[in-house]
Formats: C-alpha cells, structure tokens, sequence
C-alpha cells in the first residue's frame, strides 16, 4: 500500500479529490441531545437557591446540567458546587428508569427582584449536548420585601403592613399566622399586589403569635409547554408580637411609655390640653359654689372659647372627707355636688382628671386664698390642705386657720400614709371606676398634688414618697393597695412640691402599667444650672426658687420673680432654655419608661398686673415646646381668688370678665383653635 505524502498525514477525514481540488468532508451528521421539557421553577428564600423540575428526554444519557444567567446577557453559568452528586451541584447524574428529576442548585451573584433565564442542559453518552435555548424559561427572584411593621389591636386583633412590591410578574401576597413560633403552611390568608397590610381577628388575649409575608409569582407558558410558577419562598422579617392583655374595663384610656393617654379603642394616642379648676367643690357662708364651677364649665364649651379637651378638677381634701364625732367619713353630698360638675364637663365634651388631694401651701392671712379658709368651719385647721383630724393623728397640733409653713412639711407624708388616705382615694376610685359613663370620663386620677416630705434635698423628699406613699399605693395587694380597688385606671403620681428634679430618683415603685409622672411647670429666666439637675434647678433639686414660675415681680403670690418679658431675657433665649428643662424631666420619666404628664403651669393674668405682651409670648412659647413634645398639660387657669386665672368669676377683681370672656391669650394656649 502506498503511503500518502507526509505533509498530508494529519488529515482525519475522508477527502475526496476533485480535479486538482482537495474536499474535506464531515463524516455522517451527528444530532445534538434533545432538550429537556422544564415542568416548573421555585426560587428560594435567599433568591441564590434554586428549585427545577423536568421531565427525562427519554433515552440513555449521561446527565442533565443547570444552567443559568442574567437576561439580556450571553454567558452562561453552573453552580459552583459543580461535582455530581453534591447538594447544590448543577450537575445531575441519569438515574435509570426515572421519569421526572428535580434539583436545587445555588446560583452565585444572584439578586434579589432580578431578571434571570434558567435551562437544563441534556449531555448524551457521546456527541453533542442539547440547545440550552430550547429549554430556557425566565425567571424572576423574589423581591427584597423588608421588615414587617406589625401592631395588635385592642381587640383580639394583629395588624400586618409591608412594603408595596411592582407586580409583574408577581400578582398576589401569601399570609401566614401561627400561635408561638411555628411556621404553618402558608396560604392563611391570600390579598392581591396592591394590597399592603391585612388584621387577623379573633387571637388570643396575652398570646404571642408569629406572623409571615411572601410574594407569588404567576402563572406563564412558553411555546406552549406549561410552565408551573409555584409560590416563591422569600420570607420578610418574621417578628414574634405580644397581644395586650385583656382590656380595661370600660376605660377610655390606657397609659403606654410614650404617652399618658392612649385610646383602648383605636391604640392612637390622645394628647390632653386642658385648664385646672379650683375649689371643686366648695362652699361659701353654707352654701356650695358649685353654680358658679358650672358657668365656668359653659364657658369652656362656649362658641368662641379656646378649644381645650381637658379639665383638672382641684378638690379641697377636707369637704370630702371629715370628722363627725370619733369617725372619719365620706361626705356624701360633697361627692354629689362632684358628680354636677363632672356631668357638666361631659355635656361640654371635655375630660375629667381628678385632682382628689389639691395639697397647698397657704402662707399668710394676706394671701388672697386664705379667704378659703374663713369659707367653711371644715376648712378650720387644713394647713396645707390636709384635714386637721389627718394632722391629728399624725401628732400634730393643728390651729384654727389654714395658714401652713414649711415646718409643717416633714409630717405630710405621714399623713399621705394613714389607712384612712387610701380609704378615701378607694373611695374615689371605687365612685369613678370604668363602668359607668361619668367614671370613663375620668380619664385619669392625680393621686396628690404638691406633696411634701422630710428630707434634705427634693430627690431625697420624693424618694420618700415613693417608698412609703405611692409604694404602698401601687402596690398589687395590701390594706392600702389602690390597684386592689381599680387596677385600669390610670394614676398619675407627683414629685415632691416646688418643681423637684427627677434626676436621681428611683422611679421602680411607681413604674407601673397606667401610671403616669407629672411635674409642674413653673419655669422663668432660669439664670442657673446646676452640675446634677441641669438648667433651672439649684444645688437642692429643686427649681431655682426666683425663677420657678413665670410671673411678675409684683406678683400678690409672694416672693421676688423675675418677670416673663423682653427686658429680662431674650423671649428666644428663654424659649430654648425653657425646653431644655422640660426635656429633662421628659427623659428621666422615659428612662424608667413612664410617660409624663404637665399638671399645671401658667402666668400671671394681666388682669391682676401682669403683661398682656409677656403673656402672649408665654402662652405661644410654652404652647409650641409642649406640641414638639407631644405633651398632655392642663394650665393653673381657673381659680376662685387666684391671680393665673385666663378668666374669671364675676366677683373678682376683674368684675367685667365673665365666665364667657376670654384673654386674648387664651386661645394661643390652643393654637389658636377654638370652638
């Protein structure tokens, strides 16, 4: 045989010889692997995990391989765990007799809402492996939905809100629900895209439950072979949520760290704007006075008046509970004369807090109120607003006038103390509970007002009455236990008088659900600060004596102030030094996560010397630090004989202001909103 020429050796196909034309020819025509049939794609909680499943080419093959990329790009990609037989490995060996083959793989450089194309390829035992175009499908990764924000109503009820995802190719949002942290099928309840937040009903009081949200991605066909989109897997961030407790009975209002009043109902919070009224109820010469707190009332709700919510009833201590003969008792019809007034601050739309022991500090026979105290032979011996019998069994000697010291304060929370306190407040709790509707429109109780204690600087006097007044009043159980008597509504507790800092004190007795700090609001130039207690407290705790309250120097309260003007401080420079001292007692109450609550604050009236200009200011100034705050307060407006009245009675000194006439500063209390 001859041997072809050497240069021609390399040649391993058949040629032909044409002429002088050497023909390669191909041999015989060999036909790529047929392509798989893609019966569905699922795409993974974490978007890089893939699920197929395809029917077998029929045959024998050496394996399939998965494949994918990005749409609009050419290169195609394995899973990098490429070794037959791994977990997420691409390739997938033939198994004999199978019919349908399902895999997982994991797609490096996938991201989450993107746009991808999936294919299995076909790898015959020789020859060509099959067209990956032939059996591609495109798929979409599940969208990156974010965390859940979740709230539980008030009545057996879980809200669930997510963030909105665009719906091709997605059409739908799949719920789920389980009581603990299970996770059931999913499928409890379906919404369409558009839809971004669903309630469950009907949960268990107290349980905790833990909810989910998924995306679905819809139904499609390619060249006619069906293709099935099951529910894509993302899971946004499931969050375990505690249903509140069972509610309170008929109340209108819960408090929550955030905010002293919040609605049962709806769970939003209601800030309280409002004026405190003296003297409720009391007597002149016999006869109650309780016409003239009505008018007052009528006034409040008259066209025209600032649209205050809220009313603080003051009561005098000593006419609601007395001494006849060798008992203490309730004065019955001191309480009806009460329910009058409450009545009317309903009709009017107005809230009730109770003020139920209106402690204060009556210096001299000169002072306006003490009037009060020639009112009513039962006001013989209040000093401080403590009946005198409370005096008695403490050990004191009280006199025949209410005229009080400060030698008198180191005995007050004795008296705070006695069984019979908490008889009264009981009492008071027990008349005004939820289940009544007068009782729901007491919103709220304020436990004492201004009480005092022995100590040497105001945090050491408050941390007294914690321990041994409000701790026992708080309390779950005991002879003196208030929440034994009412544990709903809602209780609002008071430093030590004279505006004491909260700094230092330890807030765990009185930290309880529905309790509520409050402090009173007296602040003026604030020229000092101290280290420990901040701007507008001195070295005691307590706030800087001439610059804790806002009137004028003449003022017929006492004492030398320095006066809310121009003159005096730059009305700027005091609005942010102002809040500065407010935001501190904000803090110090979050910190032990107790809401707070401005009892009282106020100016002097210009009807009784003060300046209509510097008033003005005040209110706006004051107006909007407590707005920023979203604070609830009720001014010191309103008072029999007081000189911070925003209107008056018609036997005061300003005889022609009546009970329907307002200052023109009033309404900037309201922000100008009126009636």
């Amino acid at each position: 045989m001859t041997r072809p020429p050497r240069a021609l050796r390399f040649l391993a196909a058949p040629v032909l010889m044409i002429g002088a034309t050497l023909v390669f020819t191909s041999g015989p025509a060999q036909a790529a692997a047929a392509a798989a049939t893609i019966r569905y794609v699922e795409v993974g909680a974490d978007s890089a995990t893939l699920k197929l499943s395809w029917d077998h080419v029929g045959g024998t093959i050496a394996r399939y391989e998965v494949q994918y990329r990005k749409t609009g790009t050419t290169i195609w990609h394995a899973s990098t765990a490429s070794t037959v037989g791994s977990t997420y490995a691409s390739k997938v060996a033939y198994v004999r007799g199978r019919t349908t083959y399902t895999k997982q793989f994991r797609a490096t450089g996938i991201t989450p809402g993107g746009s991808y194309d999936v294919t299995v390829r076909t790898f015959p035992r020789s020859g060509t492996a099959s067209n990956r175009e032939l059996s591609k499908v495109a798929v979409r990764t599940n969208p990156q939905l974010g965390a859940l924000s979740t709230a539980a109503t008030e009545t057996g009820g879980l809200t669930v809100t997510w963030p909105a995802y665009a719906a091709t190719p997605f059409h739908q949002y799949d719920l789920y629900l389980s009581e603990g942290s299970a996770s059931p099928a999913w499928n409890t309840h379906r919404t369409t895209i558009g839809t971004t937040s669903h309630t469950f009903t009907g949960l268990t009081p107290g349980a905790t439950y833990t909810v989910g949200v998924r995306v679905t991605q819809s139904q499609a066909r390619r060249n006619d072979r069906p293709i099935k989109w099951v529910r894509s897997q993302m899971r946004t961030a499931v969050q375990s949520i505690p249903v509140p407790p069972a509610l309170p009975s008929g109340e209108l209002f819960r408090s929550e760290a955030s905010s002293p009043f919040v609605s049962t109902t709806t769970g939003a919070p209601f800030v309280a704007n409002g004026v405190n009224i003296k003297r409720t109820a009391l007597k002149s010469g016999g006869v109650w006075q309780t016409p003239y707190v009505v008018k007052e009332i009528e006034g409040m709700g008259a066209a025209g008046a600032p649209a205050f919510n809220t009313v603080r009833l003051a009561m005098d201590w000593p006419y609601f509970q007395k001494r006849v003969g060798s008992s203490i008792v309730i004065d019955t019809d001191a309480f009806a004369q009460l329910d009058s007034i409450i009545d009317e601050a309903v009709e009017q739309g107005l809230y009730v807090i109770l003020d139920p022991m209106h402690l204060s500090n009556i210096a001299t026979a000169s002072n306006p109120n003490s009037a009060i105290c020639r009112e009513d032979p039962v006001m013989a011996g209040a000093h401080k607003g403590i009946p005198a019998w409370a005096w008695t069994k403490v050990g004191a000697t009280p006199g025949t006038s209410c005229e009080s010291s400060t030698t008198w304060d180191g005995l007050v929370d004795d008296a705070l103390g006695l069984q019979e306190t908490a008889d009264y407040l009981k009492f008071v709790l027990n008349r005004y509970d939820g289940s009544t509707s007068r009782g729901k429109h007491v919103i709220a109780v304020d436990l004492v007002n201004e009480p005092a204690a022995d100590g040497t600087t105001a945090v050491d006097r408050t941390q007294k009455l914690i321990d041994t007044v409000y701790g026992p009043w708080l309390a779950p159980t005991g002879s003196k236990s208030l929440r034994a008597t009412d544990p709903d509504k809602i209780l609002i507790v008071t430093p030590v008088a004279g505006s004491g800092s909260l700094v230092g004190v330890d807030l765990a007795k009185v930290a309880k659900p529905n309790v509520v700090m409050t402090f009173h609001d007296y602040f003026g130039q604030a020229t000092g600060t101290d280290a420990t207690y901040g701007i507008g407290y001195s070295s005691s705790g307590y706030a800087t004596k001439k610059e804790d309250t806002d009137q004028t120097s003449s003022s017929a309260m006492g004492g030398t102030y320095v006066p809310y003007d121009l003159a005096a401080k730059a009305y700027a420079t005091r609005k942010a030094e102002h809040t500065t001292f407010v935001q501190n007692a904000v803090n110090v109450a979050a910190a032990a996560g107790m809401p707070l609550f401005v009892g009282e604050y106020g100016i002097v009236n210009p009807c009784n010397g003060g300046s209509l200009a510097a008033s003005t200011h005040y209110s706006q100034d004051t107006n909007a630090i407590y707005n920023s705050l979203g604070l609830s307060r009720t001014v010191w407006a309103n008072g029999w004989w007081d000189d911070m009245s925003i209107w008056w009675r018609e036997s005061t000194p300003c005889g022609t202001v009546t009970h329907g006439s307002y200052f023109p500063y009033a309404a900037d209390l309201t922000s100008g909103v009126t009636r």
